[in-house]
């Protein structure tokens, strides 16, 4: 083990192998998730295309909130979730639908509250605990809106993002001092806008929105932040839980989409 550290054998290849060292890096964990969100998005896109002569057309006389929005049926298809994919059987959509959106301002948004949220929550919880609060609490979310507001159909990044704010407010009211408070604030401040965005706008789950942050801030509870708890086995064994189920789940969802693809050409 580590002299410094305590890390049980720092030299294995399953700890310094380039797919782990890449993923737990914590640029490149954000450049996993950019690029994952933005390739399902392309891929929802190209599919809408295909499946509909008419989609260009139809997807530019819409409006600003509609600019390129995939197709109803694909995006059913590639896992959103909601009260209608879970009467099906697809309980994967839980989890599938962190990583698909509805537009172009949809994911562009989402992406980038990403890239100004996720390098705060990597700071204070690292890369293990920020990959659980992310998988878990977008979960959570999702599962909010079915079970408890029946939500139709509902998908994007937000529930995963507000689990984020969740963190950083759990941490900002434990952490207190001059910077917690100040993060406290700053997290409260996106909660209220949120709110008020999520009250003047139809299409906004905000239940999903809810379910995500009051996820974030149970998980971080439960898992803590880097300077009162160090990352222990517990951690590491989560976060590699997530990222298997994430894996998992989205190979899934492209099999079961070229499984509904041929059966709907026969």
């Amino acid at each position: 083990s580590c002299p410094y550290c305590g890390t049980a054998r720092p030299g294995s290849w399953l700890k310094n192998n380039p797919l782990v060292q890449g993923l737990f890096k914590e640029d490149g964990l954000l450049k996993a998730l950019l690029i994952v969100n933005v390739t399902l998005y392309v891929v929802s896109l190209a599919m809408s295309m295909m499946a509909n002569p008419e989609y260009i057309k139809q997807m530019l006389s819409g409006g600003l909130f509609s600019l390129f929005a995939p197709g109803s049926g694909v995006l059913y298809m590639l896992g959103m979730s909601g009260v209608g994919p879970m009467a099906q059987g697809h309980w994967w959509s839980l989890l599938s639908a962190n990583y698909l959106h509805g537009s172009l301002l949809h994911i562009g948004f989402n992406m980038y509250a990403l890239m100004q949220l996720g390098p705060l929550v990597l700071e204070e919880y690292g890369t293990h605990r920020f990959v659980t609060i992310y998988t878990v609490g977008g979960v959570a979310g999702f599962a909010a809106s079915v079970y408890l507001h029946h939500t139709p159909f509902t998908l994007g990044a937000s529930a995963s993002l507000c689990a984020l704010i969740g963190a950083v407010l759990f941490f900002g009211h434990k952490r207190g001092g001059t910077y917690g408070k100040e993060l406290f604030k700053q997290a409260g401040g996106w909660v209220l806008w949120l709110a008020i965005f999520g009250a003047l706008s139809s299409g906004i789950d905000n239940w999903a929105h809810g379910g995500g942050l009051v996820g974030g801030i149970i998980i971080a509870a439960l898992l803590g932040y880097k300077q009162r708890v160090a990352d222990k086995l517990y951690h590491k064994m989560l976060s590699a839980a997530c990222v298997l189920a994430t894996a998992g789940t989205l190979v899934w969802v492209l099999i079961y989409t070229l499984m509904a693809l041929s059966k709907a050409r026969s």
